[in-house]
């Protein structure tokens, strides 16, 4: 293994190692940096990375109208990268323009009408009142944040009856991952105060693959520079809900370091193998907050 190989991977295990401890990084982010990334708007200077975040309410019931009929998938050079909703009212009502290409929904990639099921329905079991809706518009990467108006699993159930898209029975897709008793071990003292034990904070380090399942962390962008990283679809018995994170959160720095590069990442990392306390500095609905996690014996 080269020198330049051995680095990567120490970057690699850097970013899961503070994903997990302080769900800021995800570790595919730093593991696909040697793989030539699809174009975009982040490397032209003059254009921001990431359009700002439009908020959307929408209805429940309108959102359960993603299915077979009025979603197809999108195909670009061969590849499908998303889908496009075909019912020009249903997406006027979901705040999409008629050429919009839906690439993500709630974090998870969607290329198919079954990808979109998969994700109402695990955010409705969870009770979800937020879905985050990363787009394409003009060629432009879009976030879109759909406020749910109405109970999403009553209106799932309301919307297919008996059926799915169509087809005779149900559709059950694969089951969340049960509760992990080990993350029960971390306290809660207050919404900006937690503490766990070293063992807990060891384990976490040593599963980072499965921790990375809890929720999506993309880089925050800043007038064109790089501002952190942004977690959203958080499920509640993830280390990231578990250590008081939400959807929504910036994290901009541990323990007074700044996460904008793999380097800075790394730097975090090897700080908190023998810390007792970490302190996450992050933006909440455009309010600076701290949080406080003590780690103890």
């Amino acid at each position: 293994m080269s020198v330049g190989e051995r680095r990567l991977r120490l970057v690699a295990i850097a970013f899961a190692g503070v994903a997990m401890i302080v769900a800021l990084v995800a570790a595919i982010h730093v593991m696909r940096a040697d793989k030539p990334a699809p174009p975009s708007v982040a490397d032209e200077p003059d254009k921001p990375a990431v359009a700002p975040v439009i908020d959307k309410t929408v209805l429940a019931t309108d959102v359960t109208r993603l299915q077979r009929k009025t979603v197809d998938p999108f195909v670009d050079n061969g590849q499908a990268i998303g889908v496009k909703v075909n019912d020009a009212e249903l997406a006027r009502a979901l705040g999409l323009e008629p050429d919009d290409v839906i690439t993500s929904l709630s974090g998870r990639p969607v290329t198919r009408d079954m990808d979109v099921y998969d994700v109402i329905f695990n955010v409705s079991m969870m009770s979800g009142t937020t879905m985050y809706v990363e787009i394409l518009r003009a060629g432009t990467p879009t976030l879109i944040r759909w406020k749910l108006d109405g109970d999403l699993r009553q209106a799932r159930y309301t919307n297919s009856g008996s059926t799915l898209n169509g087809m005779v029975g149900t559709y059950t897709p694969p089951p969340l991952p049960p509760p992990d008793p080990m993350l029960d071990t971390i306290t809660k003292i207050d919404d900006m105060h937690f503490k766990l034990p070293r063992k807990t904070a060891e384990y976490i380090f040593s599963n980072p693959v499965a921790m990375t399942k809890g929720g999506r962390v993309v880089p925050a962008v800043k007038n064109g520079q790089p501002a952190g990283f942004k977690v959203y679809a958080i499920r509640p018995s993830s280390v990231f809900a578990k250590i008081g994170l939400v959807s929504g959160d910036t994290i901009e720095q541990i323990n007074g370091t700044e996460v904008t590069t793999p380097d800075k990442a790394l730097e975090v990392y090897t700080t908190l193998q023998k810390a007792n306390e970490v302190t996450i500095d992050l933006t909440r609905r455009g309010n600076a907050m701290q949080l406080h996690i003590m780690i103890t014996k």
